[in-house]
């Protein structure tokens, strides 16, 4: 399972403002270094063979160089300004420039595109880069004069409900939770598929059980990849900005860590639709029930639920895994952490405190 390659490209001068990312396939060959490729493999060819592939590799070439030019038509740039931004803009001059990242996320970016971030302004949160074409990439890039753009993969917390007294002088953020809604799915009579490669041995087999479907797999070799072992569930629908809870029962002769699951498009490109961090505890011997919570990035009627076991299934460990339930929930903070906080930034970065262990651990101010 793969996606096309995507590139990075900078610009002329890295400490340039007006560097740019630029995700799209990598470039196809130029026309000499083609014809060149077709001559070496047409040599021993009859001739009306050779004018069929020589007729080929120009069609080929043509159809590239027409989606570029049909993007490059239709190519739109899009301006974001942190300071004098407004998400309700079009976003398609500077004096209309849009203001968020989620405006950014939320756009139907298409092939040829641009997107500029003013100079000087700073953004928390994360950006995924919309893919383009071959010879019509999405482009990312600054405007304006001024320090670079700053993406801040930081979350304010400067609210006095974001946090709790615990005792004197001594303050907690407010504990994560989730509250479940409807329930998207039922999951307890679904047949999971197994998939593997690269030598990873994996056996399956599906045992009914009045709690619901055992999925057991016992592993002589999980591979050294997240996708050489990797279990397909059903389809479910998910909407973007939505945050689910997917509940499974599970127990393993060998304790490991359960990687998460992901909602992704069940073919090729293996689009991601939402993702969940891994299980906060091991899974052991022992069944236990489980939790973990998805955030989708994108919209889809048909993702499907998929977990990746390449390289964290340990070999020679039986693995029962019981799904239960997908349901939709509904955080307690708007903008929950879904990574583990290493520091806390203070007064605009003129203090940092760092990440302890213990509240024994906490020895003076700013700890």
């Amino acid at each position: 399972m793969g996606v096309p390659p995507t590139a990075i490209v900078p610009g002329a001068d890295p400490g340039d403002p007006s560097e740019q990312l630029s995700t799209r396939p990598a470039s196809p060959p130029a026309k000499k270094d083609l014809m060149s490729r077709v001559t070496c493999c047409v040599k021993s060819l009859p001739f009306h063979r050779i004018l069929a592939a020589m007729a080929l590799a120009f069609g080929c070439l043509q159809c590239v160089e027409a989606r570029a030019e049909d993007a490059a038509a239709s190519a739109r740039t899009f301006y974001v300004d942190s300071d004098a931004g407004n998400d309700a803009n079009d976003g398609l001059a500077v004096d209309r420039a849009w203001q968020s990242l989620e405006q950014v996320e939320a756009a139907e970016l298409r092939p040829g595109d641009t997107v500029c971030f003013r100079c000087g302004g700073a953004w928390r949160g994360s950006l995924t880069p919309a893919s383009g074409d071959e010879g019509a990439p999405v482009t990312y890039t600054s405007f304006g004069e001024g320090p670079k753009p700053l993406i801040l993969g930081s979350r304010p917390r400067n609210r006095a409900e974001d946090w709790v007294k615990v005792a004197d002088h001594l303050w907690a953020t407010l504990p994560m939770e989730y509250q479940r809604e409807r329930q998207v799915a039922d999951l307890r009579k679904y047949t999971w598929g197994r998939h593997q490669e690269a030598g990873a041995q994996v056996a399956v087999k599906h045992v009914d059980d009045p709690a619901g479907r055992v999925v057991q797999l016992a592993c002589t070799q999980s591979g050294e990849r997240s996708n050489h072992v990797q279990l397909w569930g059903p389809e479910v629908p998910v909407e973007k900005d939505q945050y689910l809870v997917f509940t499974f029962r599970a127990r393993c002769t060998k304790p490991f860590c359960f990687p998460g699951i992901e909602i992704i498009n069940g073919r090729a490109p293996w689009t991601g639709f939402a993702r969940s961090t891994p299980a906060d505890r091991s899974i052991g011997p022992d069944w236990d029930t489980y939790e973990v919570v998805l955030k989708a990035s994108a919209t889809s009627p048909t993702g499907r639920l998929h977990v990746s076991l390449g390289g964290v299934l340990p070999a020679g460990a039986v693995l029962d895994f019981q799904p239960q339930s997908l349901h939709v929930a509904t955080p307690n903070i708007a903008d929950p952490l879904t990574v583990d906080v290493g520091n806390i930034i203070f007064d605009g970065g003129a203090v940092c405190g760092w990440k302890k262990w213990s509240v024994e651990d906490l020895t003076k101010p700013y700890d």
